[in-house]
């Protein structure tokens, strides 16, 4: 594990790098802090983004559009500067994190009392509403020399497969239908650009507590997308309808479906998961089961969500239990489980496969 004091700088240059969105800039510092820093505290990072253009005299000749992209951005931790450098080297060219957070649509009118991301695009002042989503599209197609689709969106060049997470900052069944179809189709270009190149597709996660708000309509019924993984939100007992409404929008389509029991905050029955199997297969039918981070709740009991557990292992469905919960688990002398589905399972191995390779390569240039 990292320490945080690792990252102090007073270098000007630290900041200065090319971005167009906040959100992004916002998505990369969070993911990649919280995953090494126990006990980060959002709320006591400030960013300062500031356009540059007057300062690169270097770059003089560069496009003034070009130009007016550049941000000097400054993260300050209580106090102390970070070096971006370090720790947003991957925000251009991500080739190394297995999870690329990324919001196409920025907030979200369900407005949940826990809501981590309100309050964090309240902190970071990203947007005037946050119950108001904006669509940071349309994302533009183009075409190869030889007539094929290239998406705007996606980076479609890394060579170890990807797992986007594009709902941080909203909910999928609340973006508007065009939005819906205009990110899936820059997905299913990404996803033909790299079959073509016989590489694994990247994976795609799309999250909602509203699955009656998803609209696939106007995407082919016979387009193999079973890379994206498209979720509902099940925190209470009584949010168990929600499962049979993701199925009846997708179960027409090739994706994954997920149930995500996260936040648990009560005993959950564990209803409708076999027709989840019945209609998406055990390879392509996800469960995720995590308790609520933060102060001032009551924790997750092992109880509430045991026959879930069991009614998983029942059908054969991929259960990953996230780390906030690990304990609960291990002290009821249970197994804490971190399986996925085939999409992700694949991504997973050919990334092992890929870092392995790029070691023993270190290894001979080295000898």
């Amino acid at each position: 594990m990292l320490k945080i004091e690792d990252y102090y700088t007073d270098a000007l240059s630290a900041g200065i790098i090319t971005m167009l969105e906040k959100p992004e800039v916002v998505n990369r510092l969070l993911n990649t802090l919280i995953c090494n820093f126990r006990g980060f505290d959002f709320m006591k990072l400030k960013i300062a983004m500031h356009p540059v253009r007057e300062e690169l005299e270097e770059y003089k000749n560069m496009n003034k559009e070009f130009l007016d992209q550049i941000r000097k951005v400054h993260a300050y931790y209580d106090g102390h500067q970070l070096a971006l450098k370090r720790i947003l080297r991957d925000i251009n060219y991500d080739t190394n994190l297995n999870t690329k957070v990324y919001s196409p649509v920025v907030g979200c009118p369900v407005d949940c009392k826990y809501c981590y991301t309100k309050n964090v695009v309240k902190h970071f002042e990203i947007t005037d509403n946050y119950k108001k989503p904006v669509f940071r599209g349309f994302y533009k197609m183009t075409k190869d020399e030889d007539g094929n689709d290239v998406p705007e969106l996606f980076n479609v060049e890394n060579e170890s497969p990807i797992d986007w997470f594009l709902t941080y900052m909203s909910d999928f069944g609340c973006w508007k239908p065009e939005w819906q179809q205009n990110v899936i189709e820059q997905i299913i270009a990404a996803n033909n650009i790299k079959r073509r190149k016989n590489k694994c597709v990247d994976t795609f996660q799309l999250v909602t507590k509203c699955p009656g708000g998803i609209d696939l309509k106007n995407i082919s019924k016979d387009e193999d997308i079973r890379n994206v993984v498209i979720s509902c939100t099940v925190d209470k007992n009584e949010y168990t309808s929600r499962i049979p409404q993701l199925i009846e929008k997708t179960k027409d389509h090739q994706v994954t479906a997920c149930v995500v029991y996260q936040p648990v905050l009560e005993y959950i029955e564990p209803v409708h998961l076999d027709e989840l199997v019945k209609n998406f297969g055990k390879e392509h039918s996800w469960v995720i089961i995590g308790g609520l981070v933060g102060t001032g709740y009551p924790p997750l009991k092992y109880e509430w969500i045991k026959d879930i557990v069991d009614k998983c292992a029942e059908l054969g469905i991929p259960v990953k239990m996230q780390p906030d919960i690990r304990m609960i688990v291990t002290e009821s002398g249970h197994e804490f489980l971190e399986d996925g589905p085939k999409s992700i399972v694949e991504s997973k191995e050919i990334r092992k496969r890929n870092l392995a390779k790029k070691e023993q390569e270190k290894i001979k240039a080295c000898s």
